[in-house]
C-alpha cells in the first residue's frame, strides 16, 4: 500500500495510502501503527483494507540507487523513525529496536506528499485521472452555469451537453450518497 501523503493533525501524523489491490485511498493515524510485527522489526503493518488486502511497509537501511525514485522509501523510513521515537514499537522487538546502532540512511521529511516519481505507475495514472476528471468537471460546470438553457434552440448541441452534464452530476451525487438512481429523463 503505497503512501501518497502524510499530514499532521492534533493527534500527530496521519498517513494517506492507496490499497494496491483495490486502489482505494485509506487514511490511517500514526497512533494506529507500530514499528515491527511478530516476524520482523523492520515492518510496519497497515490496517486491513475494506477489500480484505493486508499490506505492509518495509523500512530499509540501504540506499536506493535512483534518488528520484527514493521518495516513498524516505517517507516510510521517516514514519518508522517517528514510530520508534514515540515508542510505538511491537512488544517482540522493543529491545532490538531501542538498541539499534544504525539508522536508515534515506530518511525524508515525514509530513508532505510523496513524489509521484517514486510511486507505482498504476497509482500515478489513477491520481492523474482523478485530477483530470476534477478539472473537466470544473470546466463543464463553469460552461453550464454561463448558459441559460431556456434561451437555447432545442436542437442546439450545447443544450444537450448542459442536460448531459446535469444528469452526470445527479448520477455522481447518487453514487456517492449510495442511493438508488431514479429513471433518467429523456434528453
Amino acid at each position: 500500500m503505497p503512501i501518497i501523503h502524510v499530514s499532521k493533525d492534533t493527534s500527530g501524523p496521519v498517513v494517506t495510502a492507496i490499497c494496491a489491490a483495490c486502489m482505494v485511498e485509506q487514511t490511517i493515524p500514526a497512533l494506529a501503527l507500530q514499528l515491527g510485527t511478530r516476524k520482523s522489526a523492520n515492518v510496519i503493518e497497515l490496517p486491513p483494507c475494506a477489500c480484505g488486502a493486508q499490506e505492509f511497509l518495509q523500512r530499509t537501511f540501504d540506499v536506493h540507487p535512483t534518488e528520484s525514485e527514493a521518495g516513498h522509501r524516505k517517507t516510510v523510513n521517516a514514519l518508522a523513525s517517528h514510530l520508534k521515537s514515540s515508542g510505538r514499537i511491537h512488544p517482540d522487538h522493543v529491545d532490538t529496536i531501542r538498541n539499534e546502532t544504525k539508522e536508515p540512511t534515506q530518511v525524508g521529511p515525514l509530513v508532505g506528499p510523496v513524489p509521484e516519481t517514486s510511486l507505482p505507475p498504476k497509482i500515478v495514472a489513477k491520481r492523474g485521472l482523478k485530477r483530470r476528471a476534477a478539472e473537466m468537471s470544473a470546466q463543464a460546470a463553469a460552461a453550464a452555469s454561463s448558459v441559460d438553457p431556456s434561451k437555447l434552440d432545442p436542437s442546439d448541441p450545447l443544450l444537450l451537453a448542459v442536460k448531459m452534464f446535469e444528469q452526470a452530476q445527479a448520477a455522481f451525487k447518487i453514487a456517492s450518497d449510495g442511493a438508488k438512481p431514479a429513471a433518467a429523463p429523456a434528453p
